[in-house]
């Protein structure tokens, strides 16, 4: 049985490898982890007419590794020294972890020989690609594949539909809860059945910012979540959620049938008109595109899509993100990877995400053409991406982090704290009080557990106390002591920097 069970296995593996592709005789072949996305077969085709040009000599093979995509998979074979030659990551907390393991090259030297720097990409994801050292030194790790700022997607149809005028580009928070309030009293008439929202989730970030909240100080040395600000966002999203239902809870999400597509079932329920608005970045419209198609073929005019911002409290504001490709520091070819990361920054890649649309393109200039602001064959998007080019270069900003706590083990407290409340567990204060008292635990423990974390924390919290005194009394702040992208934009904006 056990020499039956071997020649079946070895006749597989003869047959799995004459057929697996061959590269030609010579050439290196790097691995790129990514998500399954299908425009990375163009984009890699692409990449290789480029590589041609620009680095005859330097001739290799670009292959993308989806099936180790997973983020317990990408850190598993980083330790193990067996990771990808380019490793996609998602955050700049993601980024900074696999920074902290050692299994990601500093880029700083030879992006500015290959021109792949900061200058080259939109200045609210340096949080993402761009932060300090251990002996605290600005050093680079990564460069944007893609910048993905998130605005409000309308339907503009939905709304004529109901009879409930098109929402501002800029609003209040005010704003937000009464026109929302006439569109899901329009969109249900028996409130015990609700199949109609106004928008899909709560833009937590940006409007906890709006009221100038952030998740730490401005050290990162305390989260500062327990403070009113912190409370009163919380204490919003209870209400629309809850009370106005102007955003479906988890089960009434759940409860509308729909199918799955690129992004979830999010898209097909913004464009059957469940939701009049989603809170989304310009990737949205992979799934809107095929919608339309559809349309077309039945004789149906595209969606009608306008664009908002997320409602703020005085502080208009929306997030920064996106995918971020790193070059593995245990790899055999990390001068061909970095060529992958130059390659990023030109016309042949930017103009092919301008076209897909996945995200914004990394370079920030293609978002100046005409044919990223009115792409040809869709006319009805012609009001959508200008916005968010305009949203990346001026409302933007970055996510912020604290070098003495793991940005997952903050967004888990986030979270949890957040549902325990929608379930009635916890008041908005408790909750509140919850995630700040386990996040700034975390940091103690931390502090306890790595010594070398303290020197800097005792810098930072000198400087805490030079800016909360000069807060007390009125002066203002000196903008290099503001690391936070946050807290850099925000002083700004209220006049207390200098």
């Amino acid at each position: 049985m056990f020499l039956s069970s071997f020649l079946v296995l070895l006749a597989a593996s003869a047959i799995n490898s004459f057929l697996e592709p061959r590269t030609p005789t010579g050439l290196p072949t790097l691995y790129w982890v990514t998500d399954p996305n299908p425009a990375r077969t163009r984009q890699i085709e692409l990449f290789q007419k480029w590589l041609a040009i620009h680095h005859p000599t330097e001739q290799y093979i670009l292959k993308v590794d989806a099936a180790n995509a997973d983020p317990t998979k990408r850190v598993i074979q980083a330790v193990s020294g067996i990771a990808d030659d380019l490793i996609d990551t998602y955050s700049g907390g993601e980024l900074r972890y696999f920074q902290a393991m050692g299994a990601t090259k500093d880029l700083t030297t030879d992006a500015m020989d290959l021109n792949f720097g900061p200058q080259q990409t939109f200045p609210a994801t340096e949080p993402d690609i761009y932060f300090s050292d251990a002996q605290g030194f600005l050093r680079q790790y990564a460069f944007p594949c893609n910048v993905n700022t998130s605005l409000l997607f309308v339907n503009r149809k939905t709304f004529q539909n109901l009879g409930v005028a098109q929402p501002p580009v800029r609003w209040s928070l005010e704003q937000f809860q009464e026109i929302g309030s006439r569109f899901v009293a329009a969109g249900n008439p028996d409130p015990r059945q609700r199949t109609v929202f106004f928008c899909d989730s709560f833009a937590l970030n940006p409007i906890r910012r709006s009221l100038g909240q952030d998740i730490f100080n401005e050290t990162g040395t305390r989260c500062i979540l327990d403070r009113p600000g912190g409370v009163a966002v919380l204490q919003l999203d209870y209400e629309w959620t809850r009370v106005y239902h102007l955003i479906p809870t988890t089960g009434e999400k759940n409860s509308v049938s729909t199918a799955a597509t690129y992004g979830g079932s999010t898209p097909q329920l913004f464009n059957s008109g469940n939701y009049g608005m989603v809170f989304i970045g310009r990737y949205l419209l992979v799934a809107l595109r095929s919608f339309d198609q559809t349309r077309r073929a039945r004789g149906e005019p595209p969606l009608d899509l306008g664009v908002a911002e997320p409602p703020n409290g005085g502080f208009p504001n929306t997030d920064c993100g996106g995918r971020f490709v790193a070059v593995y520091a245990g790899g055999k070819h990390q001068r061909l990877a970095e060529y992958f990361l130059q390659f990023l920054t030109s016309a042949e890649y930017n103009m092919e995400t301008v076209d897909d649309p996945d995200a914004l393109p990394p370079n920030p200039i293609y978002t100046e053409t005409e044919a990223f602001v009115h792409p040809t064959d869709y006319p009805n998007e012609w009001s959508v991406h200008r916005a968010f080019a305009e949203a990346a270069r001026n409302l933007s900003i970055g996510d912020s982090y604290s070098p003495f706590v793991a940005s997952a083990a903050v967004l888990e407290e986030d979270n949890d704290a957040i549902d325990m409340m929608m379930n009635d567990l916890l008041t908005p204060e408790q909750a509140a009080r919850r995630e700040t008292d386990r996040i700034n635990s975390e940091i103690q423990r931390n502090l306890d557990e790595d010594p070398s974390l303290r020197a800097e924390y005792d810098r930072r919290i000198d400087l805490q106390k030079k800016i909360d005194a000069r807060r007390a009394s009125g002066k203002t702040i000196p903008l290099a002591w503001l690391e936070d992208p946050f807290y850099r934009k925000y002083y700004q904006f209220k006049g207390w920097a200098q």
